[in-house]
């Protein structure tokens, strides 16, 4: 911690950060945490970075909210002087103690897209799959704010909109999310899906192929392409410099030709391949 220094901060010289990845916070946990900041102390320093006259906090929000909650007048803070990769760190801090509901998570996952991040970097960040990065990501992209407020990882929440039926209202058209989402919103996540999945508004998507049919295009492609190659595979490469060379231009088109159709039966067979789970 070289590039910073531990003080103690004036609450009223602190604000939270306007980028910070978590937007909502449980009053009532706010107000347990200011009774055991009062009777025990702050037991862990927040984070800020200098801006200005005041300081930005880096982590700790619930602190600092649970401190103006309780009327305390100062935070010990680790003043750090020099912040790389801020955003990422709040997330990471930020599910260590409470993961963040989806509204906020699909907006994190699109800043970190658009900041250069790989699907995977960013699932790595969060503890999740690539598969729920992708799925965030199309949520933000698809599907009406009104709708996205309706997830809600927020217990106090009434009727909140499952994350797998959100999945099916953004394969909507927009002008119908809504509507469809305010149907099946005091529904179950196995009957709203139920009731998604008979809508003519609904995308459908090709069906996912089954393993068995998987393994038997995989087949299929391998013994396609070992007919093509298999009598050029036992030539060396003089030998077959020497075929190549005096063959008339008709006959080396049709080795061409094989070899053209061999590279197309791999390319299938890789796309193929990377269906299995």
């Amino acid at each position: 911690m070289a590039n910073a220094t531990i003080q103690d901060l004036q609450v009223s010289k602190i604000f939270a950060d306007p980028d910070q990845p978590r937007k909502q916070f449980d009053p009532d946990a706010l107000i347990r945490l200011a009774e055991s900041m009062i009777t025990s102390g702050q037991r862990v320093p927040i984070s800020v970075t200098r801006d200005g006259k005041r300081f930005k906090i880096i982590d700790g929000e619930r602190r600092f909210q649970a401190a103006q909650r309780g009327g305390i007048k100062t935070l010990q803070a680790i003043v750090e002087l020099e912040v790389k990769d801020r955003f990422e760190a709040q997330i990471v801090s930020n599910y260590c103690r409470e993961p963040h509901t989806i509204p906020e998570a699909c907006a994190a996952v699109d800043r970190l897209m658009v900041d250069g991040r790989t699907q995977m970097e960013i699932g790595r960040l969060f503890g999740r799959s690539q598969g729920w990065v992708s799925t965030c990501k199309k949520l933000w992209d698809k599907l009406r704010p009104e709708v996205m407020e309706m997830i809600s990882a927020n217990k106090r929440s009434e009727n909140p909109l499952a994350l797998s039926v959100a999945v099916m209202i953004a394969d909507m058209p927009r002008n119908k999310q809504l509507t469809m989402a305010n149907r099946v919103k005091k529904m179950t996540a196995e009957k709203g899906r139920a009731y998604l999945a008979k809508s003519p508004h609904l995308k459908r998507r090709a069906r996912t192929p089954q393993p068995a049919e998987i393994k038997n295009s995989i087949t299929v492609s391998a013994d396609i392409i070992w007919a093509r190659v298999s009598v050029l595979m036992g030539m060396s490469r003089n030998t077959f410099n020497q075929a190549i060379g005096s063959m008339r231009k008709s006959e080396r088109n049709i080795v061409i030709d094989t070899l053209l159709g061999a590279a197309k039966d791999l390319a299938a067979l890789a796309a193929t391949a990377k269906k299995v789970k």
